[in-house]
């Protein structure tokens, strides 16, 4: 369910991530649609993402610290910022 509401918020996950994922088949069918399985009726189950934003869950209108937080949740680690990287983002150098 936790992939499902990061996918829901924050996109799919890059397919690459998928494919050379090692637990992939845990949780995405071959296909790549999220799945469960039902303890009750031992049946596979499609998860359905709900769509959601960023913006609504933190609550705030702060384009530049919402932009911050995506940069920090960027779900493929090749394209998350280094600590460096997120060090030089506007949002922490804007005077308030």
């Amino acid at each position: 369910m936790i992939l499902a509401r990061m996918v829901g918020m924050l996109g799919p996950f890059d397919m690459e991530i998928l494919e050379n994922g090692q637990e992939t088949f845990k949780y995405f069918t071959e296909e790549y649609d999220l799945y469960h399985i039902n303890e009750e009726t031992d049946q596979l189950e499609y998860i359905i993402t709900e769509e959601s934003s960023l913006e609504q869950h933190l609550q705030v209108s702060d384009v530049l610290f919402i932009d911050f937080v995506r940069n920090m949740l960027q779900m493929n680690p090749q394209r998350r910022p280094t600590a460096k990287e997120a060090l030089e983002h506007p949002w922490l150098s804007y005077s308030y």
